[in-house]
């Protein structure tokens, strides 16, 4: 029989958890405007993630933005 330890192994990709240890997250204002431009050329960003969605229901100036970078790549974003 397995252990907690083994089974929970078996599904988490441990290296993908450490790489994402090493990466730096960005917020403030920068991030917004970042996120603004990154989102032109990324046709994968779902419609609700979407700034001019977010500044329609939300308002321009009521949402930001959380970015993981690594390096100056961004690998990560979490609209709030």
């Amino acid at each position: 029989m397995e252990t907690a330890w083994q089974t929970r192994s078996k599904y988490f990709d441990w290296k993908r958890i450490a790489l994402f240890r090493r990466t730096k997250a960005t917020s403030a204002p920068a991030a917004n405007t970042e996120y603004r431009a990154f989102c032109q050329g990324e046709p994968s960003i779902p419609v609700f993630s979407r700034p001019w969605w977010l500044d329609a229901t939300a308002g321009a100036d009521q949402w930001d933005v959380a970015l993981v970078k690594q390096g100056s790549e961004i690998v990560a974003t979490m609209p709030y």
